[in-house]
């Protein structure tokens, strides 16, 4: 696991994290175990304060629980989606009956784990996160230089 972190690490340099938990104590100790895989973590206590926090830090990989005040997961993951479609969304939940996990598709969030998440499920979430985005980048890359190539 410790290879996977040092890639983490490695390949995230310029990404920005964002942990949206309105759990005070979980959060805090997330944000802990995040900072030490993820050099920028950013975090907030509801799905309110998660938005206005993703339009102004426009992280690449979003952590969120679903059930928050204000404005709960699902919405906010929507008005996200809406404005920011290649946002790696994690779900982190205690809520793991179909409903939610339909839902939680049909939104097209990249991974769902159950809370209590273990810490090597939830690092292996992150490191595929970062290197879907990573191949992402180099596609978009590679189209990029292919059109220049047919433009001339």
């Amino acid at each position: 696991m410790q290879q996977i972190i040092e890639e983490i690490k490695q390949l995230s340099g310029n990404m920005n994290l964002l942990y949206v938990e309105d759990n005070d104590g979980l959060r805090e100790n997330v944000e802990k175990l995040l900072s030490r895989i993820f050099g920028n973590v950013i975090t907030a206590e509801n799905g309110e304060d998660g938005y206005n926090a993703f339009v102004k830090f426009k992280p690449n990989i979003l952590i969120t629980d679903i059930n928050m005040p204000k404005m709960n997961g699902f919405d906010m993951i929507k008005k996200i989606k809406a404005s920011e479609p290649e946002c790696k969304i994690i779900i982190l939940s205690a809520y793991d009956d179909k409903e939610y996990l339909h839902s939680a598709i049909n939104l097209g969030i990249f991974r769902y784990l159950s809370k209590p998440a273990k810490v090597p499920e939830l690092v292996q979430a992150i490191y595929d996160s970062v290197i879907d985005i990573h191949k992402e980048e180099n596609r978009r890359l590679f189209f990029s230089q292919i059109q220049t190539i047919f433009n001339y």
